[in-house]
């Protein structure tokens, strides 16, 4: 588990990602259908950039989190950090929504990369204090032995139950489980 602090330059970057997904043109359409929410995209930056951090140290060249904004039919599931030879799938979950749900993050169960991962392709799980600017990482998982493995989860939440699998922490790292 490594914790990062993002400096001030960082969160802002974060924060004028998050505003202005919320105000572009194609923001009404993912509101509409739940699919929207300031906090969590904002979290999902945090994320991205502190993993990219911490990865940074690790591999020569790292390609940084994408902060494009794309319209209507554009989403990607491609990875959100790039090295030469891995992929990270970066998934945030606030603190307020650990505190409520335990550590746990949700993936849509149609993502392409639950019916065929490579042997590049890793989850990373963070859980991120927006008021702090805090992250913390709490691994990369090989996303093919976590499902060989039986830990993509049902999603526990009934409304989200039919589009959305989840992963929990307690599954993967049951020594670290949460009390």
């Amino acid at each position: 588990m490594t914790v990062i602090t993002l400096n001030k330059r960082d969160i802002e970057k974060c924060r004028k990602f998050a505003h202005d997904r919320a105000t572009c043109p194609t923001a009404g359409i993912y509101k509409a259908r739940g699919g929207f929410k300031y906090v969590d995209v904002l979290a999902g930056a945090m994320g991205e950039i502190a993993v990219f951090l911490m990865l940074k140290k690790r591999y020569k060249t790292v390609v940084p989190p994408d902060f494009t904004l794309y319209g209507v039919g554009e989403k990607s599931y491609d990875a959100d950090i790039i090295t030469r030879n891995k992929n990270f799938h970066v998934k945030c979950q606030t603190t307020r929504s650990q505190q409520r749900y335990g550590s746990s993050w949700l993936m849509q169960k149609n993502d392409p990369i639950l019916a065929k991962p490579t042997d590049k392709d890793y989850l990373v799980f963070t859980n991120v204090d927006i008021e702090k600017g805090e992250v913390t990482i709490h691994g990369e998982w090989l996303i093919k032995d976590l499902i060989e493995q039986g830990k993509v989860g049902e999603c526990k939440v009934a409304s989200y139950a039919k589009t959305k699998v989840a992963f929990y922490l307690d599954d993967l790292v049951p020594e670290r489980s949460e009390v």
